[in-house]
């Protein structure tokens, strides 16, 4: 879904744990949940108080304008860049190949597929490449106070 929301210029909030802050890389919102909200039975949400810093992130995406248009462009060049139909055919050929490579015949599948999929796509740099991050609570790094 993360992708999907990226590609339709949808920046996205996330929590820090597993893989989505490495999908949306600078394209969304990064909260650091509490360390009791990672433990089983994983049914636990912080308090309201703690929640304040999404509400707060969550009103900053919805009023500024501005800071709003700025996500969805990272969005937008992020979903191009890691998620595109053309950079997903590329890596499921990549991975393919050496199995490809050990097949008999004399089929080049990277040019018939290249010629098929014919994509060009200029993706903007982004100068700021960190994502926003909201801490909620105590997440149990170091660095909390």
């Amino acid at each position: 879904m993360l992708a999907e929301a990226m590609l339709n210029n949808i920046p996205a909030i996330v929590t820090s744990t597993g893989g989505s802050p490495e999908m949306i890389a600078n394209a969304g919102i990064v909260l650091e949940l509490p360390a009791e909200c990672h433990e089983p039975p994983y049914n636990r949400l912080p308090q309201g108080d703690l929640l304040q810093p999404l509400v707060d992130a969550i009103i900053k995406l919805y009023d500024d304008e501005p800071y709003y248009q700025k996500m969805v462009a990272r969005a937008k060049a992020v979903g191009q860049r890691l998620h595109s139909m053309e950079r997903n055919t590329d890596r499921l050929l990549e991975t393919l190949q050496p199995l490809l490579q050990q097949q008999a015949g004399d089929l080049d599948v990277q040019a018939t597929l290249s010629a098929l999929h014919q994509h060009e796509i200029d993706l903007p740099k982004l100068e700021d490449n960190k994502p926003e991050q909201v801490r909620v609570g105590k997440t149990g790094h170091k660095t909390d106070a």
